[in-house]
């Protein structure tokens, strides 16, 4: 199997690769992390010895074209002479953003060749990505970006990976950088369900919120979750760049529950949330099944009118979560 993961700088798809590698040895599987931009800087350096870890967009597309044909190359002949039942990750970026504009980052030929089994997105919170490149003191003029320029290019990623998909016909995945790895683990070795998980955030208190935590450790073993909650959006003192922030959490909760099987709604209490009714009606419009949870009272007619099953508890939702879709084994 091959996996193509991407993740543009400073997303923390490096950090979450390597959490997921520690996993696999834990667990006895065999995986191999090819990281595609330090395998063209090892080749970049036979001809310019002082070649530095950004210095790839300061020199001539051609070139930087040459190198990653051979990088790619070598990736090849290696995955060709490893045992099937060896798990490869692609770890490179599908865009670069260079002044103020998007830049391809693959030559999609080698997509073709490659032929991943799905591709998968690593993701973070663009303030928090601005932050992290801000800190980084050996960093080039080309990668000083602005926060807008953070949002555009994660978003360009995002993007640039469906389409690749798409032309494969593969499967497109979005995992938030703090989404646990057991989360990769799930989709490449084992066949639990998806679920997205949906449920009110701005109006609930903090002891609801804990509750919603609980739950989704104790749905975890059962299921592969993705947890909007995960990345945690805070309020930004830009009008435009805030505007760009919300419409991305919508892009990407609706990608989150594109690569899902089944939508879960857990209403802790009853109150209002504009995002939890516009996930039930994407997902109800998008062919998904979608469930809820509420231990109390009515939830009303446009919000149970798109939810196909009812339940008072979690515990009975998770229960009817596994007849429908089996128990998965631990692979």
């Amino acid at each position: 199997m091959l996996v193509f993961c991407s993740g543009i700088a400073a997303c923390g798809e490096k950090e979450y690769l390597k959490a997921f590698e520690q996993l696999c040895d834990e667990r006895g599987k065999e995986v191999r992390i090819h990281a595609l931009g330090e395998r063209i800087r090892e080749i970049g350096r036979q001809d310019y010895p002082d070649l530095g870890k950004y210095d790839l967009l300061k020199y001539p597309d051609s070139t930087v074209n040459a190198w990653r044909a051979a990088a790619l190359e070598a990736i090849i002949n290696e995955i060709e002479q490893t045992d099937d039942d060896v798990v490869h990750i692609l770890d490179a970026h599908a865009s670069f953003w260079k002044k103020n504009g998007p830049e391809p980052a693959i030559n999609t030929s080698y997509i073709k060749r490659l032929e991943p089994d799905f591709f998968v997105q690593i993701i973070d919170y663009e303030p928090d990505i601005y932050d992290r490149l801000k800190e980084k003191d050996d960093l080039p003029e080309e990668y000083e970006l602005s926060v807008e320029e953070v949002v555009r290019w994660q978003e360009t990623e995002r993007y640039t990976n469906k389409i690749l998909a798409d032309h494969h016909q593969r499967p497109f995945f979005v995992l938030a950088r703090q989404h646990p790895p057991e989360s990769l683990y799930n989709m490449i070795f084992t066949d639990k369900p998806k679920v997205y998980q949906s449920f009110p955030i701005t109006n609930l208190d903090d002891e609801s919120l804990a509750g919603i935590k609980d739950y989704i450790e104790d749905l975890r073993p059962h299921a592969t979750v993705f947890d909007p909650i995960e990345i945690d959006p805070q309020e930004f003192d830009d009008d435009k760049v805030m505007e760009l922030l919300h419409n991305h959490t919508v892009k990407r909760d609706e990608q989150f529950i594109d690569q899902s099987d089944i939508v879960i709604v857990n209403f802790p209490k009853m109150v209002y949330s504009s995002g939890v009714e516009y996930e039930i009606n994407y997902a109800s419009r998008s062919g998904k099944p979608v469930w809820i949870i509420k231990p109390e009272g009515y939830a009303g007619p446009f919000t149970e009118y798109n939810c196909d099953r009812e339940f008072a508890k979690p515990e009975e939702c998770i229960e009817a979560l596994q007849e429908k879709f089996g128990e998965s084994d631990d692979a």
